[in-house]
């Protein structure tokens, strides 16, 4: 739903800024989407921003080494810019379209300026961000652990040495990549840290792909490590061999991750507030849910 859509919008925004030099038109187009991704799930969209803008700002110092643009081309990006971003944005207007209508819900009833901004500050979540500075270092390290369990922790270790190696050949691209899963990590630490709560593996979504992207890296990496130390002969295949035994695990592990039963029903944030409730209330008192 909601998390699957943001991955699919924040990298399809980073293949478009990746390529020195980025046409107008895919700068645009990114731009387009990123409206798109703030009126999809603006909180995650702010986490992986520092990570967007480094690849974005790099692609633009880099793309002065293509053909220079006229003043007019300029000028008509300039303006068409903001335009794009605003018309991704404009999903937002379905809120109080919806609110208006004679739908059975209209989540928060956004039909008023204040009611619309009740919805899209999100603030009925917001009562999740409420770690304690002792609480921070605890939830960072269950976090860290979470983050592993998707892919491995041969998967993690892999893309941390992957992450290294980027960093190396290419330098804007990996600080945006590490600053986007640095973002998503970060951020869980803020929250209650429930492994039974679905929403949060949604939110590691956008950070198990990038584990599995800098993963590959480094596996691509180690390809080429081998053959050019490995001699000829006949053993020569046996490293590789090796190597894919070594990389199923990560698909086999994400498989195995994704059967693991979860749902809201084993989590205790309910009866904590029913019982918050029902103590207020006087004996023999009748109530309607």
């Amino acid at each position: 739903e909601v998390y699957a859509l943001h991955g699919l919008l924040i990298f399809s925004i980073l293949h478009l800024l990746a390529p020195a030099p980025p046409t107008p038109r895919r700068r645009l187009l990114a731009l387009l989407l990123l409206g798109l991704a703030l009126a999809n799930h603006h909180f995650l969209v702010l986490l992986a921003l520092p990570g967007l803008g480094v690849v974005g700002w790099g692609t633009m110092l880099r793309a002065g080494g293509g053909p220079p643009d006229s003043p007019a081309r300029r000028w008509r990006e300039l303006v068409l810019s903001p335009l794009a971003l605003a018309a991704g944005g404009l999903t937002y207007l379905y809120l109080p379209l919806r609110a208006l209508s004679t739908a059975p819900f209209a989540w928060g009833d956004p039909w008023t300026l204040d009611r619309c901004w009740w919805v899209v500050s999100a603030r009925v979540f917001q009562k999740a961000i409420r770690a304690t500075p002792s609480e921070l270092l605890t939830n960072l390290g269950d976090v860290l652990l979470l983050g592993m369990e998707p892919l491995h922790p041969v998967g993690f270790a892999a893309a941390l040495v992957g992450g290294g190696l980027l960093l190396r050949r290419h330098r804007r691209l990996g600080l945006g990549l590490g600053l986007l899963l640095a973002g998503t990590l970060l951020s869980q630490s803020l929250m209650s840290i429930d492994p039974a709560n679905p929403d949060l593996h949604g939110y590691f979504l956008v950070a198990t792909a990038t584990i599995a992207v800098l993963a590959a890296y480094c596996a691509a990496w180690l390809v080429s490590a081998l053959r050019a130390t490995v001699p000829d002969g006949a053993g020569r295949r046996v490293p590789f061999v090796l190597l894919g035994l070594l990389l199923l695990l990560l698909p086999v592990r994400s498989l195995e991750h994704a059967a693991e039963p979860r749902g809201f029903a084993a989590l205790g944030g309910a009866d904590l507030v029913a019982r918050t409730l029902l103590e207020r209330l006087p004996p023999h008192a009748v109530t309607l849910t």
